[in-house]
């Protein structure tokens, strides 16, 4: 068993054992002291403050684990975190804080998200062997984003500004929109790599634009075609 194992195997014993004296303790110290008061017997009386002092000790070691487990989860999600597509073709450096996860998207390679604060990420590449041999950058950029821009009511979005990611050249733009009845707000870049066209989706709450939109660029402009 590796070391990583190992922890993983004494976290989970320990948070058992601490279940069941969060869960013991309580109803040993009632009952000793429902004992005290009905018999007002010295050795009851004895054990129900043995108990309360072994119960207040045990909450404050849980409230002091609570507490680290807290400070180590928020350094966790500050260090930044490298993931590569499925395809293997493209990798996206993104906060500690997100995973891989299901966004419904049968063509994205990569799917990232911090579901608790609504920031989400998609990329998804197209070989350029399935368009038309002359089909530019700007064709492309036009017609993905015209196609997302259809996909949502009340449509209001930035023109598509051209930058450089990594060496692939690019258009990006913003977009607001409804989806289901939700406000939307898009980060969408549309960049052209070696032998692939990529699209970069990332999203989050129209009402949480101004915090997380930043976030979202920064993660966008990690983007990096692998070797």
């Amino acid at each position: 068993m590796d070391t990583s194992s190992a922890h993983d195997v004494g976290y989970a014993f320990g948070a058992v054992i601490g279940c069941f004296l969060a869960i013991l303790l309580p109803a040993l110290f009632i009952f000793a002291l429902i004992m005290a008061i009905v018999r007002k017997s010295r050795g009851w009386t004895i054990a129900t403050v043995l108990l309360g002092v072994l119960g207040l000790g045990f909450l404050g070691a849980i409230t002091v684990f609570g507490v680290r487990q807290a400070a180590e989860s928020a350094a966790e999600a500050k260090v930044p975190r490298e993931f590569i597509s499925s395809d293997n073709l493209v990798t996206i450096t993104g906060p500690g804080s997100w995973t891989e996860q299901d966004l419904r998207s049968e063509v994205a390679g990569l799917q990232l998200a911090n579901l608790l604060a609504e920031e989400y990420l998609l990329v998804i590449s197209e070989p350029k062997s399935d368009f038309p041999e002359d089909f530019e950058l700007d064709e492309f950029a036009d017609v993905a984003s015209s196609g997302i821009i259809d996909s949502v009511t009340e449509a209001e979005h930035s023109e598509l500004e051209p930058l450089v990611v990594k060496g692939c050249e690019g258009f990006q733009h913003e977009l607001n929109g409804t989806i289901d009845g939700i406000r939307i707000s898009y980060l969408n870049s549309f960049l052209e790599g070696r032998e692939h066209f990529h699209q970069i989706l990332a999203w989050t709450l129209e009402e949480r634009k101004e915090r997380v939109l930043p976030v979202l660029k920064e993660a966008s402009l990690s983007f990096r075609e692998t070797e």
